[in-house]
């Protein structure tokens, strides 16, 4: 598991700096500026925003002992700004009587609102996310949950000294997770936030980023 969960790390970073090459290394001739009527969160005229992707680090899942990082890639079609959004979490916990490894994989595809302020930008976004992580107990066999979740999120950029970002997210969705049939009585008990939980649940988090 560990090895896999290196193997997806690796990767991930390695596609993340294959397109900050291409972006440093293009021509000059080439233009990657999001431009589109509305209003530009670092410049009062019709450019959006000089860069198109941006790479943020979520900090409440540093609580759950799980790493996460996330990029997204803008787009802009008939002067709608779109954006491709996905993140990998690498969770590595230990405690006195369990420990547990794992990863997580979130995608969003956020709709972009006309901006009322020009430091503050807004969006909407379904989501899908799958999570598999597995469980060792004191002196009891390992086990496997994984689980798959869907839903909507709202959130709030606040861009700070031009190229820094401040995100906020709230949202929901439900939750399906597969557990060992003979523990199946311990998983019905757990909560919205645990590992094993299945039904309708509430997310929020804070991360904070870059744009390039």
């Amino acid at each position: 598991m560990k090895k896999i969960i290196l193997t997806i790390l690796i990767c991930f970073f390695t596609l993340n700096v294959h397109t900050v090459a291409q972006t440093w290394g293009g021509n000059d001739d080439d233009d990657d500026t999001i431009r589109s009527t509305d209003t530009n969160p670092y410049e009062r005229d019709f450019i959006i925003n000089p860069y198109k992707n941006s790479f943020y680090w979520y900090l409440p899942p540093l609580y759950y002992q799980t790493f996460q990082v996330g990029y997204e890639r803008f787009i802009v079609r008939d002067f709608k700004r779109r954006s491709i959004f996905g993140s990998l979490g690498i969770i590595l916990g230990s405690e006195r009587l369990s420990s547990k490894d794992g990863f997580s994989f979130e995608g969003q595809y956020r709709l972009y609102f006309d901006q009322a302020h020009e430091k503050i930008d807004l969006y909407g976004a379904p989501y899908f996310q799958f999570d598999n992580v597995e469980i060792q107990r004191k002196n009891e066999d390992a086990e496997t949950v994984s689980s798959f979740s869907g839903g909507l999120v709202m959130g709030a950029k606040l861009f700070v000294f031009r190229q820094g970002i401040i995100e906020l997210q709230v949202g929901g969705g439900f939750r399906k997770s597969n557990t060992p049939e003979d523990s199946q009585e311990a998983y019905d008990r757990v909560k919205a936030w645990e590992f094993g939980y299945t039904g309708v649940f509430g997310r929020g988090t804070v991360a904070v980023g870059f744009a390039f």
